[in-house]
């Protein structure tokens, strides 16, 4: 069995063996019959890998720039994440510092740069100061120092952007001249490249937002670009950002200013009511509801306000209206509106009745509402209550009846303290006076007893004349001799030639001493009459001049005086007054030199005063007087030498001549006082006070 089957075996085998031959025989024919085509086709398969070899040249160069453009648009969709981060983040971002650090951060996961920050000038210093940074290192930022002006600090990209208004990149961190002041830090960080674009706020360039790569070249044009539209994007966020703050503080502030516009409505101490054009109340506040009686809830949207006032003062006023308007006003809503409707405020007093018919003044201003057209919707009145004025008005009326009665008995007996004064002054002065006069009578009496000796003697020269004529109309020659010889002996005896000479000179004496007298009656009758009631022209010099013959007796005996006087312009004044103050300050300036002194008197004319000066060298006042000096009654002299209101009464005459009058002294040297009166007369300058008020 094992047997056949091997022999089947083997002949299987032999069989195979065959065929494989046969095959081989004809694939031997077959190469052999190709031997001869293959290097034909050899020589062209040479030309066909040669072409191969291009294309797959070609084609892996296509390869590389398309890996390239991959690598290229996702960078590029990277930017555009941040693009899209950045303007979400605009829109939720309620503060500068949240907006800068998510835009940091942004930039870092989103964008894939190695680090990213925002700096913002320091208007003082002018140095770039980090205000938000992500990724790494941020020690960097953290220890260089940037500026915005020309320093070698501020040449950076960070620093010229700013400066210039525009991005600036670099490419190469490490050979670029611009980063020399922070080439050594550079070194010990991965950063190789870096961009930065100007942030601008409301217009002006205020700081930059700075991108860093590790990669040498990172930033492209089209890089660039995007991230010069996220910088725009992001200075637009700012300003909107701004404007949303300032629109909610604006808001905030309405709303303040309208609770306390309505807190004033309804609290202030006044009647406030709205209308629409045509009257209809649309407001009414608490003050109305008090002081009317009517709860707003009645009036508003119902009525208008001529149910609150008195009828009668609407006729009348709508007639005055009609009668300065030429056309006819009816007594209605027109006749409180018809001034405001022009754009001005009508103010004026009314009568307002209540719901219960009491009436009380008020004084009412109504002013037209206008919109942006310049169109008139509605009105506004404001009353307040004038009772209590009112009252105080007829009070005051009361009380200035009676101050005017009491003024006018002030003025009277001003008027006699006045003249009471000046007549004391004149009864201290009565003996210097008298002597003054009594020169001048004496001489003149003595002169009238010597011309009536003159006239005895004449008597009888023409009692022999009357003889003498009467003898030659007889012819009678002896009696002519006789009588002749007497009128010679009369001659001799009474020296008439002398009496001839000396009656010329007795007369001339006499008519001086009677001038003498005349001068010094009118100057007493100056200085004691009551004043005048009407200014006049008087010349300043001329009133110390007249003043100083009234009082020279008081004076001549211990006083040297001295004047110095300018060349003076005739003012408007009262001269009695004048001469009234010039009086009391030479006699005070006399009393207060003990025994031998000096006055000096000085005037001068400046642009629009006159200057007085009078000095003494007497005793001078102590300091603890000197602000009571002008006060009335306040006296330093011995009982019963002054009555204290020389003084006072002085300082109010050259305060009613719109003057000023002044004192300074020094205990033991004497005392200077000070006049100045104003030049001008009511065109030029002002005038004194004129009539009554002049005795005030």
């Amino acid at each position: 069995m094992s047997s056949s089957n091997e022999n089947g075996k083997k002949g299987d085998s032999d069989s195979r063996v065959v065929e494989l031959t046969s095959k081989i025989r004809v694939l031997e024919e077959l190469l052999a019959a190709t031997k001869q085509s293959s290097l034909e086709n050899a020589r062209q398969l040479e030309d066909a890998n040669a072409k191969l070899t291009a294309l797959n040249e070609r084609m892996a160069a296509e390869i590389r720039e398309r890996q390239g453009a991959d690598v290229e648009i996702l960078r590029l969709n990277r930017l555009f994440a941040v693009l899209s981060q950045v303007n979400q983040l605009l829109v939720r971002s309620r503060s500068k510092e949240e907006l800068f650090g998510q835009i940091c951060r942004i930039g870092v996961e989103h964008g894939n740069f190695k680090m990213v920050w925002i700096g913002w000038v320091d208007e003082t210093t002018r140095q770039v100061v980090p205000t938000a940074c992500a990724g790494e290192p941020r020690e960097y930022v953290q220890d260089i120092r940037i500026y915005a002006d020309e320093r070698p600090e501020g040449r950076g990209p960070t620093g010229a952007c700013i400066r210039e208004g525009r991005s600036f990149i670099c490419n190469d961190l490490l050979n670029s001249p611009q980063m020399q002041p922070w080439i050594e830090r550079i070194r010990q960080t991965p950063l190789r490249s870096t961009a930065a674009f100007p942030i601008r706020f409301k217009q002006k360039v205020c700081g930059a937002l700075v991108l860093y790569s590790d990669a040498p070249g990172f930033f492209k044009t089209r890089e660039i670009e995007l991230l010069d539209e996220v910088v725009m994007d992001i200075s637009f966020g700012l300003d909107r950002m701004e404007d949303e703050r300032r629109r909610c503080v604006m808001e905030r502030e309405l709303h303040r200013i309208s609770l306390l516009q309505q807190a004033i409505f309804d609290s202030a101490n006044m009647t406030i009511i709205s209308t629409t054009n045509d009257g209809t109340i649309r407001s009414f506040n608490t003050s109305a509801e008090r002081w009317l009686g009517y709860k707003a809830e009645e009036v508003v949207e119902k009525t208008n306000p001529g149910i609150f006032h008195d009828q009668e003062e609407v006729i009348e006023r709508a007639k005055a209206l009609s009668k300065k308007l030429g056309r006819n006003i009816e007594p209605g809503f027109e006749v409180f509106t018809a001034k405001a409707r022009r754009g001005m405020p009508d103010e004026r007093e009314w009568t307002y009745i209540r719901k219960d018919g009491s009436r009380f003044p008020v004084f009412l201003s109504i002013t037209g509402l206008f919109d942006a057209r310049g169109e008139c919707n509605g009105f506004l009145g404001i009353a307040i209550d004038i009772s209590e004025r009112k009252r105080m008005e007829a009070a005051l009326a009361k009380n200035m009846a009676d101050l005017v009665e009491i003024n006018q008995l002030l003025q009277t007996n001003q008027a006699q303290l006045v003249q009471s004064e000046k007549m004391a002054s004149l009864g201290q002065l009565a003996a210097g006076v008298a002597h003054e006069i009594n020169n001048p009578v004496g001489f003149v009496r003595s002169n009238l007893g010597t011309l009536q000796e003159y006239t005895e003697a004449f008597k009888k020269l023409h009692s022999l004349c009357v003889t003498l004529v009467d003898a030659v109309g007889n012819g009678d020659i002896v009696r002519q001799q006789m009588i002749v010889r007497q009128i010679q002996s009369l001659d001799q005896k009474e020296n008439l030639d002398f009496i001839m000479g000396d009656i010329g000179h007795l007369l001339k004496e006499s008519m001086d001493g009677a001038d003498r007298v005349k001068e010094i009656v009118l100057n007493l009758k100056s200085f004691a009459r009551l004043d005048e009631a009407e200014l006049k022209d008087a010349n300043i010099n001329e009133c110390i001049e007249s003043t100083l013959k009234i009082i020279w007796n008081e004076l001549k005996y211990k006083c040297r005086v001295s004047k110095k006087l300018g060349d003076l312009p005739s003012i408007q004044c009262y001269p009695g007054q004048i001469n009234q103050v010039l009086m009391n300050l030479l006699v005070n300036a006399a009393q207060s030199i003990p025994e031998k002194g000096d006055i000096a008197i000085e005037t001068e004319a400046r642009e629009r005063e006159i200057i007085i000066r009078i000095s003494d060298t007497g005793k001078g006042i102590a300091p603890e007087n000197m602000p009571k000096l002008f006060t009335p009654f306040f006296t330093t002299k011995p009982t019963g030498k002054g009555t204290g209101l020389g003084l006072s009464i002085s300082y109010g005459i050259i305060q009613k001549h719109r003057g000023s009058i002044e004192a300074a002294s020094e205990e033991g040297k004497g005392t200077t006082f000070t006049i100045r009166l104003p030049i001008g007369n009511g065109k030029e300058g002002t005038p004194p006070v004129a009539g009554k008020d002049a005795e005030k």
